[in-house]
């Protein structure tokens, strides 16, 4: 079928429009920005934020997380784009947060482990985690768990952005 078309009953929604996994990073990308020392002060998105960083990291503390840096398409040599690099900060220790980001498709070619492998030898003083942001059908997360990344599915972070929802008038974040 070319293009799609929305009925006219549903309500407006960036995400009926933006559906590909690069408007997925954008999402985490602005939800994690409220973690930036110098964010914008709103109580609600700024503890969202963090807690964020405490789901796909439970070692950081949400309390003290402070995010330093958010790249996009990180490039490695010779080992592919990472969707999604952060860079924080937590009670003294600092972390290289990979996200790799998948709607329908999965992990190849042991994508997953040779990122982690590839930050780990560029930033040795950082604590390397990976966070497998997985929200379409997904049956073998064998990979993800090989590597020992926290797997995030659609369910795990509609159940936990459920709560701040409920407490703010956010649009972007309400129609995720």
């Amino acid at each position: 079928k070319k293009g799609s078309r929305l009925n006219n009953m549903i309500k407006n929604n960036l995400f009926n429009y933006a559906t590909s996994e690069l408007s997925q990073d954008a999402f985490i990308c602005y939800l994690a920005s409220f973690a930036f020392k110098d964010a914008n002060k709103d109580f609600v998105l700024n503890e969202c934020a963090r807690k964020l960083f405490h789901l796909f990291v439970p070692e950081i503390d949400a309390e003290d997380v402070v995010l330093e840096q958010i790249e996009r398409q990180f490039k490695l040599e010779k080992k592919g784009r990472i969707d999604v690099l952060l860079t924080a900060q937590s009670k003294g220790k600092n972390y290289k947060i990979i996200v790799e980001d998948k709607t329908f498709t999965g992990d190849y070619k042991g994508q997953l482990l040779n990122y982690k492998d590839g930050i780990i030898e560029l930033y040795p003083e950082y604590e390397v985690c990976g966070v497998f942001y997985k929200t379409g059908f997904q049956s073998n997360l064998s990979s993800a768990r090989e590597a020992n990344y926290t797997i995030i599915t659609r369910e795990i972070i509609l159940e936990f952005l459920d709560p701040y929802i409920k407490m703010m008038n956010n649009q972007i974040i309400v129609d995720y």
